[in-house]
């Protein structure tokens, strides 16, 4: 029986149709976006680490017709030097892939020949080939890891351009068709080379449904042994499915088999193994933890210490317990961002209570990852959220109202969110309602106004200097100082500035919006930050965002970043208000749209990239308008919640 070859397969993708489970619902939508009413979609597959996008790559040509020729390129066994060395070495690689795959023969290009004129060669020389071999069939190249794209271009070792003609081919060669897999979460997905994939069709990798997993733990072993119904249940328990640990798990399993020769797997033989599993799976369950932030690592730890020897529903008073014990607060507004961005990963799950999703990274974390040690970690982060709470303490021990709804700030020189948070929770709100025709603002004036130190706010946000602050003192309309305009009506109407309210219910306007900062004395600069905190009204279901740039004149012209109500989110370029707007970027999901959403605009010259709870998630280069007005946007009949906007010129 020592023998016998373990069918399971703990790392590699899984190349044979035998081990490979379910997605039939990956395949389904491959096969839509590639032959249905909308043809030659570029698609994008992304998720976390180990979840089967390889391998799921490798099944593709057993699941389309043969009408499509899938060739599948390992970018990471590409040296992508230069544009040139990339189209060589992908050349080779169709040339590779078509003679092993389908027995379709063609000669290697002359290597002289190519790299005089790679771009030409390729078009003209080297798809000219293929196409004449390969009839009326399509040739579907499946990029796998296209970070490397731009890990390469960061290294200053393959050409910018590299983006810019992908998309080239991608839009002139009808029968060249791209599908791109991405090794990264959401977040990371959407940055400098988000160009390549705005045309994209996105679907998520994840874990397996109930019935693949079942067949992957039963199927592989059932001429040697059997897996007991409920201890196949725990190791769904332990796993949720996901395919590594599944694999993994299963591949203990058999091991044990081998060595004590019983006929049944049962609950306690799943149990006696996960010590030995969480050894073999360090390499990928450290990696999740590497992967976080302080604030997400802070969670984790919390949730380990609190669930003691079983992965149990958690509340966040439970981790404030936890952390307590080493005299460590996390704040309010860092905790809800952590807890979100580890949900979006798929490494705990729930909704008021939280557990982990996969019961190993519970296991290792309490094993490696122990709060005093964590401690030491994250001291800095610690020591940031500390003197956060100092300042708070000295500020009037009195409350906020329930009324005002959070803006955050923006970040060029951008203050903490979470500082941000704790002060506006720790002195009095007075609201003040105003009623005008068309939207409606709420201000809100303060007992007390607290003073704010600009900081870094997330990954890669520039520093600046604050150029103006909604939580400033409170000059008015009266004062000539800062002032809401609403740009919406015939007659100009304006508020203190302040937290807002406001509601369109302008019908008439195809353009998204309500309200500009007009800076009377104050000129905006080529290069800043506007940061603001949305929140969508609960009955609200409507575009919402940040405009800038906007040109004097009743929006003449302006670009706007909105995010649409099923959590996506674009940015836009407009002419005017009455025409429609061009959309000149876009990305996935960011999250619930009904969620406080602290958002960055970083204005660079023609160079905007966007954030989004001090992520970014996006970028794009247009230079139609350098000058012009900043504010806050909202779509026919929706109303948003804003506090604290800021602009911040970049140093």
């Amino acid at each position: 029986m020592s023998d016998i070859v373990n069918p399971y397969i703990a790392g590699n993708p899984v190349t044979g149709s035998e081990m490979f489970f379910g997605r039939g619902d990956i395949f389904q939508f491959i096969r839509q976006a590639l032959v249905g009413q909308h043809r030659d979609n570029v698609i994008v597959l992304y998720g976390q680490r180990r979840t089967g996008k390889t391998s799921v790559l490798y099944q593709m040509h057993s699941h389309l017709d043969a009408h499509y020729l899938c060739i599948f390129v390992d970018l990471h066994g590409f040296a992508l030097e230069g544009i040139s060395g990339f189209l060589w070495e992908l050349a080779n690689n169709m040339v590779r892939s078509l003679h092993r795959e389908y027995q379709i023969d063609l000669p290697r290009p002359n290597r002289l020949e190519f790299m005089a004129d790679p771009r030409n060669f390729f078009e003209n020389e080297f798809l000219s080939q293929v196409w004449s071999v390969c009839g009326d069939q399509h040739v579907l190249l499946m990029l796998d890891e296209a970070i490397r794209l731009q890990e390469q271009v960061q290294a200053d070792k393959l050409e910018h351009e590299i983006f810019e003609y992908l998309r080239h081919l991608m839009q002139h060669y009808e029968r060249l068709n791209f599908l791109f897999s991405l090794g990264s979460g959401l977040e990371e997905m959407e940055k400098e080379y988000s160009f390549l994939f705005s045309v994209g069709l996105y679907k998520k990798i994840s874990f397996l449904d109930h019935d693949a997993a079942n067949a992957l733990i039963t199927q592989p072993i059932k001429d040697f042994y059997q897996v007991e119904p409920n201890a196949v249940e725990r190791i769904l328990q332990i796993t949720s499915g996901h395919p590594y640990y599944t694999q993994l798990l299963c591949h203990s399993l058999f091991y044990r088999w081998q060595q004590r020769h019983i006929p049944r797997i049962e609950v306690l033989d799943v149990d006696e193994v996960l010590d030995e599993v969480v050894e073999r799976g360090l390499a990928v369950l450290k990696h999740v933890w590497e992967e976080s932030t302080s604030g997400e690592k802070a969670i984790m730890t919390g949730m380990a210490t609190s669930m003691g020897e079983y992965n149990s529903l958690i509340e966040t008073n439970d981790i404030n317990r936890a952390w307590a014990q080493c005299d460590v607060v996390i704040p309010k507004g860092e905790m809800a961002n952590a807890i979100r961005n580890l949900i979006a990963r798929d490494v705990i799950t729930g909704q008021n209570k939280y557990m982990f999703t996969v019961e190993l990274q519970r296991l290792w974390v309490q094993k490696y990852r122990r709060l005093e040690w964590v401690k030491e970690e994250i001291e800095d982060t610690i020591r940031e959220w500390s003197s956060n709470i100092e300042i708070v303490k000295s500020l009037p021990n009195t409350r906020i109202s329930r009324r005002s709804v959070i803006l955050g700030l923006t970040g060029l020189a951008i203050v903490s969110a979470t500082a941000v948070g704790i002060i506006l929770r720790e002195y009095t709100q007075r609201s003040i309602s105003h009623t005008i025709p068309g939207p409606i603002f709420t201000h809100t004036s303060r007992a007390a106004t607290p003073t704010f130190t600009p900081t870094q706010q997330g990954s890669g946000i520039p520093k600046g200097k604050l150029l103006y602050s909604a939580s400033s003192p409170g000059p008015t309309c009266d004062t000539g100082g800062g002032r809401w305009v609403n740009i919406n009506q015939s007659t100009i109407s304006c508020l203190p500035i302040g937290d807002v309210k406001i509601s369109n219910t302008n019908q008439s306007s195809k353009l998204v919006g309500t309200m500009l900062i007009s800076l009377p004395g104050i000129s905006f600069p080529s290069n800043y930050v506007i940061q603001a905190q949305l929140q969508q009204a609960s009955t609200s279901s409507s575009d919402f965002g940040i405009y800038f740039r906007n040109q004097p004149g009743d929006l003449q012209g302006t670009y706007t970043f909105l995010i649409h109500p099923d959590g996506t989110w674009s940015a836009y370029v407009y002419d005017n208000k009455t025409a429609i707007p061009t959309e000149i970027t876009n990305g996935r999901s960011i999250g619930d749209a009904h969620a406080s959403i602290l958002v960055d605009v970083a204005i660079m010259n023609r160079n905007f990239s966007f954030y989004v709870n001090g992520r970014q998630v996006g970028s794009v280069t247009d230079g139609k308008y350098s000058t012009g007005t900043v504010g806050i946007a909202v779509d026919q009949g929706g109303t948003v919640f804003a506090r604290n906007f800021a602009l911040y010129m970049i140093a």
